[in-house]
């Protein structure tokens, strides 16, 4: 009776073992001292090289066989080694972390999972190392398509909102500056009704590029802030600094050279470009604030396009013009 139930356990751990090893999931067993006592097929051939069989992993310390920087960057490293300590003193039933391994050319994403259990007997923790690759990647691209504009690919109005109350918090608290310039390409009815809306997205592509080029700094936003209309936000920049970038974006497209036969400026198009900015209080509301900022950035375009448009006005806060902005 003895005998069989040995064998019968004998069997049932060659099957847990051979449903391990079919598994694409890379899996270890690990002892309480933090070693190895088993490991998977996939495991063995992630990361092996010169340890292919089970028998060469066993004592194998877990952490340092996962801590090279091409699998686990030290902070992911420092993360999985509390986490599964946690799990070996009894403080936490699981854990899990997600990671990017940088063992392959293109992005990949892993996630690392520790629990409890009984192995051959005997209290382990199963280390089990899951490829997510395609769920991060899906989250990535939903991600930057809710804050990406379609046509332009810079970005969204939506991002353009949650950027500028970003970054007048961080001039107030950091009693900086935060500048704001909108630009609206000139006659771009006319430009549609001429050429037609196919070539007014490619036109809308060029421009978005061509203000993209000048404001290239990582603390400034270029969004397509409504039909041809773009908005730039300048971190750490007055509305000194943010007129003269204003002009440059306005030569950039003229540099374009692209046609427009109902233009005002030798059948040529061209953009107009309002600023305001300035350093941020530390007593107003940033509701208040931000729409003070962008109605003087709106005031001083409705001011460009009023002069004839190809220029740049620039209003402070609180200054008014009356009058919308017209295309």
């Amino acid at each position: 009776m003895r005998r069989r139930r040995a064998l019968d356990t004998e069997l049932e751990r060659d099957l847990a073992e051979a449903v391990l090893d079919a598994l694409v999931d890379l899996v270890a067993v690990v002892d309480f001292d933090g070693d190895i006592v088993w490991v998977n097929k996939a495991w063995r051939s992630c990361f092996g090289s010169s340890r292919d069989t089970v028998g060469e992993w066993y004592g194998v310390e877990y952490l340092g066989a996962t801590a090279a920087p091409k699998f686990m960057d030290p902070v992911d490293v420092i993360a999985t080694g509390e986490g599964l300590r946690a799990v070996l003193a009894g403080e936490q039933l699981d854990f899990t972390l997600e990671y990017r391994s940088h063992d392959a050319d293109e992005p990949r994403w892993l996630s690392v999972r520790a629990q409890r259990a009984n192995w051959a007997g005997a209290a382990r923790v199963v280390v089990t190392h899951t490829d997510i690759t395609d769920r991060r990647l899906a989250e990535e691209w939903a991600k930057q398509q809710a804050i990406v504009d379609s046509v332009t690919g810079v970005a969204n109005r939506r991002r353009f909102d949650e950027f500028l109350f970003a970054e007048w918090r961080r001039a107030r608290r950091e009693h900086g500056a935060v500048s704001l310039v909108l630009l609206d390409i000139d006659r771009f009815k006319a430009y549609n009704d001429r050429y037609g809306h196919q070539a007014g997205d490619v036109v809308l592509r060029k421009v978005a590029a061509a203000i993209r080029r000048v404001a290239r700094r990582p603390g400034d936003l270029i969004a397509r802030y409504g039909g041809e209309e773009f908005g730039m936000i300048l971190g750490s920049t007055d509305a000194d600094a943010a007129e003269q970038l204003a002009g440059r974006a306005i030569r950039a497209v003229a540099e374009l050279d692209i046609t427009h036969d109902d233009s005002a400026h030798g059948d040529r198009l061209t953009i107009s470009a309002g600023v305001s900015g300035g350093p941020c209080g530390s007593t107003t509301q940033p509701d208040e604030a931000i729409a003070a900022l962008v109605n003087a950035a709106d005031r001083a375009l409705y001011a460009a396009k009023h002069a004839g448009g190809n220029c740049v006005e620039r209003r402070e806060i609180g200054e008014t013009v009356a009058g919308p902005v017209s295309g």
